[in-house]
């Protein structure tokens, strides 16, 4: 992810959470040295400022997924992962997710954690297909909702089947 990338990932951001993320807090990502951001994008038509739309004129690729995790003596932290809500439920969220692991596992990571809605259900099913396990629960964490927290150990692990088509 570059900063050439936040107007899209911001437009994701505001779309898919309650509470967003600002692009200042994007951008702090992006200068935090344990941090590591990733975009997935696909071919689309896109505005001056890089947001698709149906008026758009410009071919480039458009951001239609995000990941943020971060790195940090052996140990991971998921902080996001995102998909446009157009784009979803064509396996991007478990390529991410998939790429995040694998990406930590090189950096030696032991032990990988993220707080997930206790209401997204979809989530939690796509994490635990990744051998994720819920660890204990932290309560009003969003404010108006709990965290489940989950934790990975990673290597070692069988990937499950991937039929990205789901």
């Amino acid at each position: 992810m570059t900063e050439d990338d936040l107007d899209g990932v911001v437009a994701i951001e505001n779309i898919s959470f309650t509470k967003p993320w600002s692009k200042v807090m994007f951008l702090g990502e992006l200068a935090n040295p344990v941090s590591n951001l990733f975009v997935a994008k696909a071919p689309g038509k896109t505005d001056k400022t890089g947001k698709p739309g149906k008026d758009a004129k410009e071919t480039q690729d458009v951001v239609v997924g995000y990941a943020i995790f971060w790195v940090v003596v052996g140990e991971g932290h998921i902080m996001n992962i995102s998909v446009a809500p157009e784009f979803r439920r064509q396996g991007i969220g478990r390529r991410m997710l998939r790429f995040t692991i694998e990406f930590m596992e090189q950096a030696c990571v032991t032990v990988i954690f993220l707080e997930v809605r206790r209401t997204n259900h979809t989530a939690i099913k796509l994490y635990k297909d990744y051998g994720f396990e819920e660890v204990y629960v932290r309560k009003n964490y969003y404010g108006d909702e709990d965290a489940l927290v989950m934790r990975l150990d990673p290597g070692g692990f069988a990937y499950p089947d991937e039929d990205y088509g789901d």
